[in-house]
């Protein structure tokens, strides 16, 4: 995993150009204490550089890493955000526009993908409501490696049921 005070993040890149200030919000996902919703300050930050309007960076495969890994000390259902994330990452991941994963990156991103899984089985063993249940299940059909499948499923339209 890289280590968030290595020069490498000044190399990679988000929606906004460098990714130089990614580990000081991964620092901060990791010690501020949870939101109470998705829509706080610090996870639309997140979202907003690393997987913005669909498309993905050469930091989001460096970040990964470290969502999984704080994923992974939270309860159950303190992990939602955290999955939703990697799991909607890994979807844009093969849109063509998409970076390939740096080599240096790739051994850890798809370790992390191998932990995402995991903890998004156990995650479906929990009683949720209709739309975090579907991007739970978009998520790992995205790291099952059935993007086409994970899209249909995150953007499935609600009001058809």
């Amino acid at each position: 995993m890289l280590d968030l005070k290595s020069p490498r993040w000044e190399e990679l890149s988000h929606a906004y150009g460098s990714a130089a200030n990614v580990p000081g919000m991964l620092e901060r996902l990791r010690t501020e204490p949870p939101s109470d919703n998705y829509t706080s300050e610090l996870w639309f930050s997140i979202w907003s550089a690393l997987c913005h309007q669909g498309d993905v960076y050469t930091a989001t495969y460096a970040a990964v890493p470290h969502i999984v890994a704080m994923a992974k000390l939270k309860s159950e259902s303190e992990r939602l955000e955290h999955l939703t994330f990697v799991g909607y990452s890994e979807a844009c991941r093969h849109h063509e526009r998409s970076p390939a994963i740096p080599p240096d990156l790739e051994g850890d991103y798809l370790s992390a993908l191998d932990e995402a899984r995991e903890l998004l089985l156990e995650n479906l063993k929990l009683r949720w409501e209709e739309e975090q249940t579907k991007v739970l299940l978009g998520g790992l059909a995205a790291i099952r490696g059935y993007p086409k499948l994970a899209d249909a499923i995150i953007n499935l339209d609600s009001s058809l049921a």
